[in-house]
């Protein structure tokens, strides 16, 4: 009690004091002797300055803070784009955990996480982000996290069906030719452009409606003796020791290039795919604005964990 006392008789004398009154006049009208109106009004202002300059540091440590997230809201609108469907030729989605796919050529990739019972979920790179929970802290309740989510697991389907639709291809690659895909062509077998080109073209038809590598001729050179290679556009598809196997892998790449580029026979996964990629797309119309209004606002609602006290 005797404490608050004096605060508030303080905050009176430096009241009185930044009205013009003089310390011997304030003294008179608290009945207080002026000297100690003068030690008091002292001490009061420079706790007031030092009051005053914390509370700008807080604000410049804020607005730092603000600027930030911002800065996070900007990284999340540019990353919520799903991937294009040459991006996932997956062969593996994995066991529980964070998985990725890099392609050094693009520039770019694709995360994803496997989660045990539930399934798969495409992911963004500011996930990982410091700043990130923190985001979701301030801004909690608000309705881009939900739309955010179904469009995290609407990636994951997506993901899953075109990662079944590229193991397909390799699978009836090897058994239509015989031949293994490896990773070196120093030995008989397919390389990884084999079943990727059949892919590229029927993604390339399902989804955007135009011609991946047709039209693009075929050819078997014989760069050494009793080695042959069959090639596409430049492109080395298989080698082998053996012409007619060349033969045969020629006549199975253009088979299975015309079955999954009719719209007959497209395979379920690349059809559910298409799909879903309409759903997601959807999605990104209605988070983009979302993201746009908060980054504007500038500021953001509640507390984080490393808000400046």
């Amino acid at each position: 009690m005797e404490r608050r006392r004096k605060r508030e008789l303080l905050d009176r004398i430096l009241q009185l004091s930044r009205q013009g009154s003089s310390d011997s006049a304030i003294g008179r009208q608290l009945g207080i002797h002026r000297t100690t109106v003068k030690r008091y009004r002292e001490s009061a202002e420079k706790e007031d300055v030092t009051k005053q300059a914390r509370i700008q540091v807080v604000q410049e440590a804020l607005s730092k803070h603000f600027t930030e997230l911002c800065q996070v809201i900007e990284n999340m609108r540019s990353q919520i784009v799903a991937p294009s469907p040459d991006y996932a030729c997956i062969d593996d989605l994995g066991t529980h955990g964070l998985h990725s796919i890099t392609y050094v050529e693009r520039g770019s990739g694709v995360l994803w996480r496997t989660q045990e019972g539930m399934g798969v979920e495409l992911c963004i790179p500011v996930e990982s982000e410091f700043l990130f929970p923190r985001l979701r802290q301030h801004t909690k309740g608000l309705e881009f996290w939900k739309l955010f989510q179904v469009w995290k697991e609407k990636g994951g389907q997506y993901l899953s069906e075109l990662s079944s639709f590229w193991r397909l291809i390799k699978r009836q690659a090897e058994e239509k030719t015989g031949l293994r895909i490896l990773t070196t062509l120093d030995e008989p077998g397919l390389s990884r452009h084999f079943p990727h080109n059949i892919y590229e073209d029927a993604c390339a038809h399902a989804f955007f409606g135009y011609t991946g590598w047709e039209g693009l001729a075929y050819e078997i050179a014989s760069p050494k003796p009793d080695w042959f290679q069959l090639r596409q556009g430049g492109t080395t598809l298989a080698c082998s020791s053996i012409k007619d196997e060349m033969e045969r892998c020629l006549q199975a790449h253009q088979e299975m290039m015309e079955e999954h580029r009719s719209s007959d026979e497209r395979a379920l996964e690349l059809r559910k795919a298409v799909e879903i990629l309409g759903h997601l797309k959807e999605l990104e119309t209605r988070i983009a604005p979302e993201l746009e209004r908060l980054r504007l606002k500038r500021t953001f609602p509640g507390r984080c964990d490393v808000c400046p006290d």
